[in-house]
C-alpha cells in the first residue's frame, strides 16, 4: 500500500490505535474519532491484534483466495488448441460453450498472436527475425477453400470483361456510325 510516514493507518498508526483500546482502555469510538476513522475499522485492527498480534496489522493482499468461476484449464487448453487451427474467436465460443469474452481472455492470457507466443510455439527459434518469416503454411482444406474463391473470382473477373468488352464494342460502332454520318452521338 503507498502511504506516507505520517499516515494515520499505517502499522505504526494501527498500533498505536489498537494498544489505545487494549493498553489504555479507551473506547473503541472515542479510538475511532481520534484516528479519523470509524468504531468499525477499529474493531477490526483489535480483533486482529489479539488473534495475531503486532503481525496481524501489516497490510495484506486484496488478491481473493480463490476463484471458483474461473474457467477449468481443459476448458482454456481447447480454446488454444482450435485457435492454434485456425479457427474464429467467435466459432470457438459456439463449439466450446463460453461466451466470445471469455475466449479472448483466454487467448490473451495466453499471449496468443503476440511475436512472444509465436516464438514460444516454435521453441524459442529466431529471436528478432520472426517479424520477417512468412505465416505458416495452410492446411489441405484451408487451401482448397482459397483455391475455390480465387476461381470464383477468376470466372467473375472473365464476366465482367466479357460484359465490358460488348459495352465498349457498341460505344466504338455509335461513335463510328455517327462520325459518319456526321451527326452527334444519341443517347437511348
Amino acid at each position: 500500500m503507498d502511504t506516507h510516514k505520517n499516515a494515520p493507518l499505517t502499522p505504526k498508526g494501527r498500533e498505536a490505535m489498537v494498544r489505545s483500546v487494549v493498553e489504555d482502555g479507551v473506547t473503541k469510538a472515542a479510538a475511532a474519532h481520534q484516528f479519523n476513522t470509524t468504531a468499525k475499522t477499529v474493531a477490526k485492527w483489535v480483533e486482529r491484534f489479539r488473534a495475531e498480534g503486532v503481525d496481524g496489522l501489516r497490510d495484506r493482499s486484496s488478491k481473493p483466495h480463490s476463484l471458483p468461476s474461473q474457467t477449468a484449464p481443459a476448458t482454456c487448453t481447447v480454446i488454444e488448441t482450435l485457435r492454434r487451427q485456425r479457427h474464429t474467436g467467435k466459432h470457438i465460443a459456439a463449439e466450446v460453450g463460453v461466451s466470445a469474452a471469455t475466449v479472448s481472455r483466454t487467448l490473451a492470457l495466453a499471449a496468443f498472436g503476440t511475436q512472444r507466443a509465436e516464438k514460444t510455439l516454435r521453441g524459442g527459434i529466431g529471436d528478432d527475425t520472426f517479424r520477417y518469416q512468412s505465416r505458416p503454411a495452410l492446411s489441405a482444406e484451408a487451401a482448397g477453400d482459397t483455391v475455390d474463391m480465387a476461381t470464383n473470382l477468376a470466372l467473375d473477373a472473365e464476366r465482367i470483361a466479357a460484359a465490358l468488352t460488348i459495352v465498349v464494342a457498341d460505344v466504338v460502332r455509335a461513335a463510328a456510325l455517327g462520325a459518319l454520318h456526321d451527326r452527334p452521338l444519341q443517347r437511348r
